[in-house]
């Protein structure tokens, strides 16, 4: 096994063996991971009557997760009444597809199959996000093990025990942005399409992306007009399904630029004044870095970089949200910061390094 699969089965089983550990100090239970609050009597009914008196809410309102388990029941709409009449937004959630279509497929096994389901689908999403950073790492000369910072992104590591979409979507964007480094744009373009079907926002890094490769010509155009096209596809799908009308967005709306944040300094609330700072200083940071220190993953950060200072409070005022909203920066900087190092941290560039060549160690298409 090379040392890039090395990687992503390492962070794999380190994913694993926290949720297990989580698991087995509730009984062997797992329904603490859907993250449905008993304070939300509605959606926790739900639960309740799909996993039965099994079933043990967590305190509060919980999270995302409880929407995906919903979801899961019914991913294509094909029985809204049932099932996405549920959902708090059935739009903005209905249209976030992948990961409720993907973790339905525990449902054959039955709706305990669709809750460990949820878990199991985390672990093998971030080894394909350690597995393409390890790659990205290694394309520019630094060890393998890099690829590990995938696994300890703040963003993702809040998202982990809620049940969000994250994680499967940051591992497919890091995963399209390895495929267009190595000019494999055709590929890349279904890697980034498909992290826009687990949360629509990802398509911000191929736009990007597509800015800094702009020298390719045509060549990069189905990194950004395959996973526009995905989108709009699907988005349309879901507002016939649900018979709304095609300008619904179904969320909160974007707001004046960094409005949201002045909100939350106002408000005056630690943590989330602290979180809001750091995060705001992250955007900063990494459009300084998009202009004078430009690369793929530097580029495709900014892309992201530009929409949260239009966030609303909603996002901005929640720390684990404001967390949630900068994972994609966050993981593409933490590449981007690597491949700028002066010196290799661990080891020396490799073979068919970016630093060694010109050339890129995968073949374009």
């Amino acid at each position: 096994m090379g040392r890039q699969a090395t990687v992503a089965v390492t962070a794999g089983l380190v994913l694993a063996a926290w949720f297990g550990v989580i698991v087995a100090e509730r009984g062997g239970n797992p329904s603490t991971l859907l993250a449905a609050g008993r304070d939300d009597v509605r959606v926790a009914s739900y639960v309740a009557r799909e996993l039965g008196p099994s079933f043990v809410p967590q305190e509060g309102w919980g999270h995302d997760g409880k929407f995906v388990f919903i979801q899961a029941h019914d991913p294509f709409l094909l029985n809204p009444d049932d099932h996405a009449a549920w959902l708090d937004a059935p739009v903005y959630r209905s249209q976030r597809v992948l990961v409720a279509a993907l973790v339905g497929i525990g449902a054959l096994l039955g709706p305990w199959g669709v809750v460990w389901a949820m878990p199991a689908g985390m672990v093998l999403a971030v080894a394909v996000g350690a597995w393409a950073t390890a790659g990205l790492a290694r394309m520019h000369g630094r060890s393998s093990w890099w690829g590990l910072v995938f696994l300890l992104n703040p963003g993702l590591f809040y998202s982990y025990r809620r049940g969000t979409v994250d994680v499967l979507a940051v591992a497919l964007l890091m995963l399209g942005v390895y495929l267009a480094a190595g000019r494999r744009f055709r590929s890349a373009a279904m890697a980034l399409a498909a992290a826009a079907l687990a949360k629509e926002v990802m398509i911000l890094g191929a736009l990007g992306m597509a800015v800094y490769q702009r020298r390719e010509g045509r060549g990069i155009l189905p990194v950004v007009v395959v996973p526009l096209l995905a989108v709009a596809a699907w988005g349309s799908y879901v507002r016939l399904r649900l018979g709304v009308p095609f300008v619904a967005v179904g969320a909160d709306a974007l707001t004046a630029p960094f409005r949201g944040l002045r909100d939350v300094v106002a408000d005056g609330r630690l943590p989330n004044v602290a979180v809001a700072l750091v995060v705001a200083g992250l955007v900063v940071v990494t459009l300084v870095q998009a202009r004078w220190r430009p690369s793929l993953p530097a580029a495709g950060a900014a892309g992201f970089a530009v929409l949260l200072p239009v966030l609303p409070q909603s996002v901005w005022g929640g720390y684990v949200d404001a967390w949630r909203a900068a994972a994609p920066i966050m993981a593409l900087q933490a590449v981007a910061v690597v491949a700028a190092l002066p010196s290799p941290a661990w080891g020396r560039p490799v073979p068919g390094s970016a630093r060694m060549t010109r050339e890129i160690e995968i073949p374009a298409e």
